[in-house]
């Protein structure tokens, strides 16, 4: 999947989205301030694919509005970090693999949606029989209804649990995965280290998928199926863990010190850090590994020639103003 990905990177790299995390804490903020100014406009908002197959199709995206909580100081926080996590990940991982990061968790989230849609309409098949024409919307467009003396839940209760809570999660998993010793600071204050935020977090999800229905498993499964594909199935977090970039860094460091200093050559299609390089021919250790080097006692400079071409240049002088003096031969 790695070398999938650097091909759909080089083919489509240009069409990702810049500062991706900026726009989803902006698509919450909208969700926020319709819930506390229009809280009847989110029942337009759920991705619902009973009513997505019946003309709505515009649910298929706005449910990423959709707020997971009620808006508060504390709602404020949560969206601060992660937009922090979010920048780091796009910058570590590259804004495109970043964008295929969080858009495959949408996909994977309305792929769930459906099937969720399709559980339903097997597990409440009886009792649409029985509630006649419009029982289908019924079932699915409502949260509860009374049957026989008592209330029955309805699958319209499990679309409206559907927001992207469990994608902006799945960042927080892959931050503790790329940086388990990042210390993080809960509510400003309390440090703690990404790892065991991480760890807190894997065990409040699995407890959230023990204790709840099929909707609630889904849901958690198909939303954090980007981070089990991108971190366990590619391992992919190795190429961008701290240690790499890193290792990543220093070489690019040394590589530009080479230029400058001249020493790199073309090797295999990559470009190499040499330990000798001809000043005259360009020929290095890789070219040859007999070809003896030796640096010239009457160049002015570092300058270093292979065995062919040491006694045959022409000494470079360093230029004085107002005189001009032949090289010597």
């Amino acid at each position: 999947m790695g070398k999938f990905l650097m091909k759909m990177e080089q083919k489509y790299g240009k069409y990702a989205l810049d500062n991706l995390p900026l726009l989803l804490v902006i698509f919450t903020g909208i969700g926020y301030v319709l819930q506390v100014t229009v809280p009847g406009m989110l029942e337009y908002l759920y991705l619902n694919p009973y009513q997505i197959l019946h003309g709505q199709v515009w649910r298929l995206f706005t449910w990423v509005l959709v707020p997971y909580d009620s808006f508060g100081l504390f709602s404020v926080i949560i969206l601060y970090c992660f937009y922090s996590i979010g920048s780091t990940l796009e910058y570590v991982m590259g804004k495109f693999r970043f964008n295929v990061y969080i858009f495959s968790g949408m996909l994977f989230t309305v792929i769930g949606s459906f099937v969720l849609y399709g559980i339903g309409m097997v597990q409440y098949a009886d009792l649409m029989g029985m509630l006649g024409e419009n029982g289908a919307e019924i079932v699915f467009t409502q949260r509860a209804r009374s049957v026989a003396g008592g209330y029955v839940p309805l699958p319209g209760y499990w679309f409206q649990q559907i927001s992207p809570y469990y994608i902006k999660l799945s960042m927080l998993l892959a931050f503790s995965a790329i940086y388990p010793d990042a210390t993080v600071r809960i509510n400003f204050l309390i440090p703690i280290k990404a790892k065991y935020i991480g760890i807190l977090y894997a065990v409040m999800i699995a407890y959230s998928a023990w204790m709840g229905d099929t909707a609630t498993r889904v849901i958690i499964v198909t939303s954090l199926l980007n981070f089990i594909l991108f971190f366990f199935a590619t391992r992919d977090y190795r190429r961008i863990s701290p240690k790499e970039q890193r290792r990543k860094m220093e070489y690019r460091k040394k590589v530009q010190q080479a230029q400058r200093a001249g020493n790199t050559a073309t090797h295999q299609g990559r470009t190499v850090i040499t330990r000798h390089k001809c000043a005259i021919c360009g020929r290095t250790e890789l070219d040859d590994e007999n070809l003896e080097f030796r640096f010239c006692s009457k160049c002015e400079g570092n300058f270093e020639y292979c065995s062919d071409h040491l006694y045959t240049h022409e000494h470079v002088r360093r230029i004085v103003p107002g005189k001009t003096e032949k090289p010597e031969e």
